[in-house]
């Protein structure tokens, strides 16, 4: 068990997620099992690597009339309650709120799609 963020180190987190690295295997099956180890952790780091890796493939597939997987989508839902309860603990408010200012964040990055 570990102890929840500080709102400093959540800060930070959301803060560096543009220049994060994404985790996004193009094979399947490794990014599955990568994926079971990554939830395994509690890392909130390694949380928002997955997070930003499926969110940007989900909007390279959209982009192209596709949609993820079943896996992706499901994985992608699990990481993001992970992060949105964690993340909301911290700075005590909705998981809604918490997703919106995740995303938001992003918004630079992914407009280089």
């Amino acid at each position: 068990m570990r102890c929840i963020l500080t709102r400093g180190q959540a800060d930070e987190l959301i803060n560096e997620l543009p220049e994060m690295e994404e985790m996004y295997d193009s094979s399947s099956k490794v990014r599955d099992r990568e994926y079971i180890q990554v939830m395994k952790s509690r890392d909130c780091n390694e949380w928002l690597k997955m997070w930003k890796g499926i969110t940007i493939e989900k909007m390279r597939k959209e982009q192209d009339g596709k949609s993820l997987n079943a896996s992706d989508e499901s994985n992608l839902k699990r990481v993001q309650d992970c992060i949105s309860s964690e993340f909301s603990a911290v700075f005590q408010t909705t998981k809604d709120k918490i997703v919106d200012r995740i995303r938001h964040s992003l918004d630079a990055d992914l407009i280089t799609l």
